[in-house]
């Protein structure tokens, strides 16, 4: 994907991608002659939205392929965020019970940004509470988690390809229906000034190479953890011990799905589990050690960035 995507390059990857030609699908289409496909592609036109939904019967694509293009003609309506109010009213009410999870859990938004870390999470992050503190002043997204070996938490992982995937995967299915707007199209090249040279390859060719299809597997959000034994997300902590998880994720009801609450279930034979019990049970976290994103940076900011991002994109 690119910034700079328009209706004409998303329809011709489309039909290249069905293997028709310009020619068929103007059959297909029940046009006379060539030109309006080509006009389409080239930008010299904007479809009315039957025609859209037309184009994506005769290509073969799915709901949400034919809402992206629908997107692009500007068809389609742009997140919307609830007020500042409205979000830490909701996520207020959810800090007891993330707090008290024995386990590693934190929300993320739509955009993979993180509100908050449960105390476990400097468990798995190797971290103290002032370099999460530190993280969450940065803004810090799953990406940059994932990906950023200046982190530690990549060289950590047992199963670093499929983790990078599945994060990348989340992200793409989770926002199906976002692809038409701004932050998405930024994606991958939004993360080069993030990582290291390195790093940004790794994202860039992973987040290339994953593509939400129709695949049996992956018919189900959130795919994965029941077609693993061993887990989601396979990590060493303490140089020593080496546990394995599934990483869950749940909406968080009354913000529109734009949050997601996700924790970290222990899989594994039953001494796994017990000694994954007790390395977390070891540590003594006080109430107060809390991550929260509202008490470090102007919330407000993000969710100014957030709506003036497709006040932009709407304008002509």
């Amino acid at each position: 994907m690119a910034a700079d995507m328009t209706f004409g390059k998303a329809l011709a990857q489309f039909r290249k991608r069905a293997g028709i030609s310009i020619f068929d699908l103007t059959v297909l289409m029940g046009w006379k002659g060539t030109g309006p496909v080509i006009e389409l592609e080239k930008g010299k036109r904007m479809p009315r939205p039957n025609t859209i939904d037309r184009l994506g019967v005769a290509l073969n694509l799915t709901h949400s392929d034919i809402c992206f293009l629908r997107g692009l003609a500007g068809y389609m309506p742009y997140t919307t965020m609830p007020t500042q109010a409205q979000i830490l009213t909701v996520l207020n009410a959810v800090v007891d019970m993330v707090r008290e999870y024995p386990f590693p859990c934190y929300i993320t938004d739509y955009r993979g940004i993180y509100w908050l870390y449960n105390p476990a999470e400097t468990a798995l992050m190797d971290m103290s509470f002032e370099e999460l503190a530190h993280l969450m002043r940065r803004v810090t997204g799953i990406f940059d988690i994932v990906f950023d070996s200046r982190l530690g938490l990549a060289a950590r992982l047992g199963n670093r390809d499929q983790t990078e995937r599945d994060h990348i995967f989340r992200f793409k299915a989770h926002n199906q229906y976002r692809r038409h707007e701004r932050f998405y199209l930024s994606y991958p090249d939004c993360m080069r000034a993030r990582l290291t040279d390195e790093d940004y390859a790794r994202f860039a060719a992973a987040w290339n190479a994953v593509e939400v299809t129709l695949e049996r597997n992956k018919l189900v959000y959130p795919f994965g953890g029941f077609m693993r034994s061993s887990g989601d997300v396979q990590i060493t902590l303490a140089a020593v011990h080496g546990f394995h998880f599934d990483r869950v994720e749940q909406p968080i009801l009354h913000l529109n799905d734009l949050f997601d609450l996700v924790y970290y279930r222990p899989v594994g034979s039953p001494d796994e589990q017990q000694a994954c019990h007790a390395y977390f049970a070891s540590f003594k976290w006080s109430p107060d050690q809390f991550t929260k994103l509202w008490e470090h940076v102007d919330v407000q900011t993000i969710i100014d960035m957030y709506d003036q991002d497709n006040v932009m994109a709407t304008k002509p």
